[in-house]
């Protein structure tokens, strides 16, 4: 089976194309650009440039049964002035496009990365996110995930392709960026971490889940036309999380008992509310639909992925 990646040298991208090849399929890695790292036995990289300029993606499906869309604008510095028509045309426009290209192509299969973001920011503490709760976006990333899921619907149900969505929460492993990288930062080189009394609840997801996950959904029927959450089977306080980091980086910072309300005192201050809310407010989602539906369990602990990204960071920090 030819199964096309889009995003195919991204963090998430990445590892889906190796999970997809180690399971005996033929990939073709589509990127942004040339990467060469990607030219390996069962792997046909293909440069198509910026997604948002292609016109026409039917060049780039010839033989494709299945179309994985990993590729997104996900890191907006500052969304109160990013501009939400560009990241909606690369998030929305663009992958609406590449699904009704799949279609006439004759894929039959379209798997979509979405955001468990498209909810919103957090969860209500002992009630956790479910797939069919309403959309409740916050920024403009989230706001684009909404209209490429509404739009991606809308043109599966016209083109007969088989559309199913997944929406992960926080995806970690070797290779991430962004706060999640600036987290392990933190517990790498800082004596203390102020989460001392931070009891909340974060449901996140190892990147060899979330690609074991996809491979699922693929060649189950039952997740056509459905949208899911995922998650892996732990769900961590910030505490917890930085604790179980610590102990893979070989660290020990002392875990401050700073409370609740000086987070919140110093995210109003600072300007940083919303990160703020991220380390110290409960997302947790019900993702019993998919393993239930499916039979899929994760194949790793979260502490297996964390030690993995222990691992790749400590040797990315020597080099």
């Amino acid at each position: 089976m030819l199964v096309a990646v889009t995003g195919a040298n991204g963090f998430i991208g990445r590892t889906i194309v190796a999970y997809l090849r180690g399971s005996g399929h033929q990939v073709r890695a589509l990127t942004r650009s040339p990467d060469a790292s990607l030219a390996v036995p069962g792997v046909e990289a293909v440069a198509t440039g910026p997604i948002e300029a292609i016109t026409d993606w039917r060049p780039f499906l010839s033989g494709v049964e299945v179309v994985v869309h990993t590729a997104a604008r996900a890191h907006v510095p500052d969304a109160r002035f990013a501009d939400e028509s560009v990241v909606r045309s690369i998030n929305a426009d663009a992958a609406v496009a590449l699904l009704d290209a799949a279609a006439r192509r004759g894929a039959r299969r379209f798997v979509f990365i979405s955001s468990v973001k498209v909810h919103g920011e957090a969860s209500v503490p002992g009630r956790p996110f479910h797939p069919d709760d309403p959309f409740n976006p916050d920024d403009v990333y989230a706001r684009s995930k909404v209209a490429a899921e509404d739009a991606l619907a809308r043109t599966a149900m016209q083109t007969g392709i088989g559309l199913t969505i997944l929406r992960p929460p926080l995806v970690y492993g070797p290779g991430v960026r962004a706060n999640m990288l600036k987290l392990v930062d933190a517990v790498a080189r800082l004596p203390a971490l102020p989460f001392g009394l931070i009891r909340n609840r974060r449901s996140l997801i190892s990147v060899d889940n979330l690609a074991s996950a996809v491979s699922t959904a693929i060649f189950r029927s039952e997740t056509v036309g459905k949208a899911y959450l995922l998650a892996d089977r732990e769900t961590l306080s910030t505490r917890d999380l930085t604790s179980v980091l610590a102990a893979q980086l070989g660290r020990s910072p002392i875990q401050l008992p700073v409370p609740v309300f000086a987070f919140n005192l110093a995210g109003k201050l600072t300007g940083t509310s919303a990160l703020v809310e991220r380390l110290i407010g409960t997302l947790e989602v019900d993702a019993s639909d998919f393993s239930s539906q499916t039979g899929w369990l994760p194949v790793e602990t979260a502490e297996e992925g964390l030690a993995k990204l222990a691992r790749w960071y400590q040797t990315r920090s020597v080099v």
